[in-house]
C-alpha cells in the first residue's frame, strides 16, 4: 500500500476509486466462473452438484425435487452463454446475470435459443443462486410448443 502522506484529496480519492474497481472485477470474475459452474451443471443434468449451488438446504432439496425422477428429455441445452453480469454497486452482495443457450431437439432438426434472468447473492465469502424457485425455473425444461 503505497504511502498516503503528502497525497491530495483527489488523489487519495482516485486510489480508492481504482482499488473500488479491481475488487468489483475480482467479484465479476469470481460470479462468471461460480455461474458457469452451474449451468454446465444444468446442462448436463447433473441436478445434485446444480442444488449444491444453492445455500439452504431446504431450497437444496426443493429444486431437487422440481428435477429428480422427471423423464429424460430429447432435448439438449449447447452453446451455454453468459450475457452479462452485474454486481450491485452499493452493497457488492447481490447480483443479477443473464444467460442464453440453444435447445437442441435432435428428433425434430430443431434449435431453439433460450434466454433467462438470474439472481445470485453472496454470502460467507462466495456466490450463490439466490432462491431455489428461482432455480428451478431457469434451468426447468421448456415444453415444446404444439403450434
Amino acid at each position: 500500500m503505497p504511502a498516503m502522506t503528502g497525497c491530495t484529496e483527489a488523489e487519495r480519492a482516485a486510489f480508492a476509486a481504482r482499488g473500488k474497481a479491481h475488487k468489483r472485477q475480482l467479484e465479476t470474475t469470481r460470479l462468471r466462473d461460480r455461474a458457469t459452474e452451474y449451468w454446465e451443471a444444468v446442462r448436463w443434468n447433473n441436478w445434485q452438484e446444480a442444488a449444491g449451488f444453492l445455500l439452504e438446504s431446504e431450497d437444496q432439496i426443493e429444486f431437487l425435487r422440481a428435477h429428480t425422477g422427471q423423464g429424460e428429455s430429447h432435448a439438449k441445452m449447447d452453446e451455454i452463454a453468459l450475457q452479462y453480469v452485474f454486481i450491485d454497486a452499493e452493497t457488492g452482495d447481490s447480483a443479477e446475470i443473464r444467460i442464453s443457450w440453444n435447445v437442441v431437439v435432435p428428433s425434430q432438426a430443431k434449435v431453439e435459443q433460450k434466454t433467462t434472468t438470474q439472481h445470485w447473492v453472496k454470502k460467507h465469502g462466495r456466490w450463490w443462486v439466490s432462491s431455489a424457485a428461482a432455480a428451478a425455473e431457469a434451468a426447468k425444461p421448456k415444453e415444446e410448443d404444439d403450434s
